[in-house]
């Protein structure tokens, strides 16, 4: 066996052609060895995996990585597999797609149909089956998974059947984002001064922010807000909130009547925040899973503040070296050592996607 090592892709070599009845087309499927005998022996031996896998994973794990797929070649003499380093993906695209296969929202093995369907808009069971080199049994099944993760819908007419000619044709579904967001501060006249937002009044700044918020969120998304939503009277502001698009958590902030800090009164307030539009209130820090890996989120900081000295350090999360989604700082910072803030003053005035953040995390 040889193995040839390029800047641009692998090969590896194996002396002998295929064995009959595996050809190239048929190559996932059937499995042929060349040495019963000495392959019986591996086996008892337990030098030997199970037959045939080999296929079958590096195909699987390139396609869950968005590589290109791995390229076979069979001469009758030599039989050979090249692997291409990179692929036809970006990096935007490639964290998106992970985030739903660690969501448990699609198969790693379908990553590269998702991303074909979010750039063209369609895709048909015969594409797939070319791409994922399937059948059509197969092809329906990862079609019918991906649907019911409402990544993709078949195009019906308004009877509410397959659209004539469209039968085996499927379109690209509204894909569930989680956002996250912090410190909006609606209502707060002073806040435009402060953190020197570009808005001429309040209303106007109100105004932004929804407009924003519902420019990039979507209504099956989720919007996590770590704290200070709305400041000022909020039997005045509060309301806005049900304006803003998608299912809204928010992790209470020490400027929100909610919050558990203010030890009075916080249950009357948890009421009128979900009355207002929330689907859940949080308290203190919470553990999240963004691009893999464990995370924590809080409104603050571990350290840090938008004043001049750190307030409420009896609230703050204790640094153990996991990463923190938090708010509080305005416009401080966007990310500091293993703190990312995820604040309206630093995101253009726009929650934002969770894999946007994922590049962050350390």
């Amino acid at each position: 066996m040889r193995v040839d090592v390029y800047p641009t892709h692998l090969t590896i070599t194996s002396p002998g052609g295929l064995p009959e009845p595996v050809t190239l087309d048929n190559l996932r499927f059937q499995q042929s060895a060349r040495n019963d005998r000495l392959l019986g022996a591996l086996r008892r031996l337990g030098l030997a995996e199970d037959l045939g896998k080999g296929i079958d994973r590096t195909e699987d794990d390139m396609a869950e990585e968005l590589l290109r797929p791995p390229e076979f070649a069979d001469d009758g003499s030599f039989f050979s597999v090249t692997l291409r380093l990179g692929g036809a993906v970006t990096a935007r695209e490639r964290a998106w797609v992970r985030s739903l296969v660690q969501e448990g929202r699609l198969d790693g093995r379908a990553a590269v149909v998702v991303v074909g369907v979010a750039r063209d808009g369609s895709i048909t069971n015969g594409e797939v089956r070319s791409v994922l080199n399937v059948d059509s049994v197969e092809a329906r099944s990862q079609l019918q998974s991906m649907v019911a993760a409402r990544l993709v819908a078949q195009l019906v007419h308004p009877a509410g059947k397959p659209a004539r000619g469209h039968r085996d044709r499927w379109h690209a579904g509204r894909v569930m984002t989680r956002f996250f967001t912090a410190d909006l501060h609606l209502g707060h006249r002073n806040i435009i001064e402060y953190c020197s937002r570009p808005f001429l009044d309040v209303d106007e700044m109100n105004g932004a922010l929804v407009d924003r918020w519902n420019e990039t969120v979507g209504d099956q998304d989720e919007v996590i807000v770590l704290g200070d939503v709305a400041m000022g009277r909020i039997s005045e502001t509060l309301p806005l909130v049900g304006s803003l698009r998608g299912r809204k958590v928010l992790l209470a902030g020490n400027h929100d009547r909610c919050w558990r800090g203010h030890h009075k009164g916080v249950e009357a307030a948890t009421a009128r925040y979900l009355d207002a539009g929330f689907d859940e209130i949080w308290q203190g820090q919470v553990k999240l899973r963004l691009g893999g890996k464990g995370v924590l989120a809080c409104h603050f900081p571990y350290r840090g503040d938008s004043h001049d000295h750190d307030r409420y350090v009896e609230y703050r999360p204790a640094d153990r070296g996991a990463c923190l989604l938090h708010g509080h700082v305005h416009e401080r910072w966007r990310s500091w050592g293993r703190m990312i803030n995820v604040g309206v003053d630093v995101w253009d005035y726009r929650p934002v996607a969770d894999h946007e953040l994922a590049d962050l995390v350390r």
